[in-house]
């Protein structure tokens, strides 16, 4: 079996502290986070990660996690999740979204036949639901500093994603201390 290339999160997302970290207004991190769904969705982002002893698990890209919150929302709104409403949620063209379901159907997050009947496996469901979770810390850590819930969603995405385990679960632990 061919290596797999290893990536970080900065291959995918400008991180906190670079270049053009909070540089863009707005409607420019909309754009940008659009394209970074489309490439990455393209380019089959997914790598695997996994020892001897323990079979082999997906390592999602940034961009696919968008892509999984997404159904996950789309399920709990509809009952039901179709590859337009992702495009549309998504703000994407439908081959992107064609492109990004058959890497999670390759990481085993969804089952589908064709765009219609699309399904969350059991650990696609766990993976987006916490990953929902997440951004749905930061955008209220977001609002709470006075940050418009436009803004604070878009941000909030990219946090979610950019932010290790550790930190996350610091911050939250810090966010329920600092409550009571």
């Amino acid at each position: 079996m061919p290596e797999e290339k290893s990536r970080s999160s900065q291959d995918y997302i400008d991180l906190p502290g670079s270049a053009s970290a909070g540089a863009k207004p707005a409607a420019g991190r909309a754009a940008e986070e659009k394209s970074d769904i489309h490439d990455a969705a393209a380019a089959g982002d997914v790598s695997v990660s996994g020892g001897t002893a323990e079979p082999e698990k997906p390592v999602l890209s940034p961009a696919m996690l968008a892509y999984l919150t997404s159904i996950v929302r789309l399920e709990q709104k509809n009952g039901k999740i179709r590859l337009v409403d992702i495009a549309d949620e998504l703000h994407v063209k439908k081959p992107s979204v064609c492109s990004a379901l058959q890497v999670l159907r390759n990481a085993g997050c969804i089952t589908s036949n064709g765009g219609r009947n699309i399904r969350l496996t059991d650990e696609g469901r766990r993976i987006g639901l916490s990953s929902s979770g997440r951004e749905e810390f930061f955008c209220y850590i977001l609002s709470r500093a006075g940050i418009d819930e436009s803004a604070a969603r878009q941000d909030a995405c990219r946090m979610a994603r950019a932010v290790s385990e550790e930190s996350f679960q610091a911050m939250k632990i810090y966010e329920m201390k600092r409550r009571d």
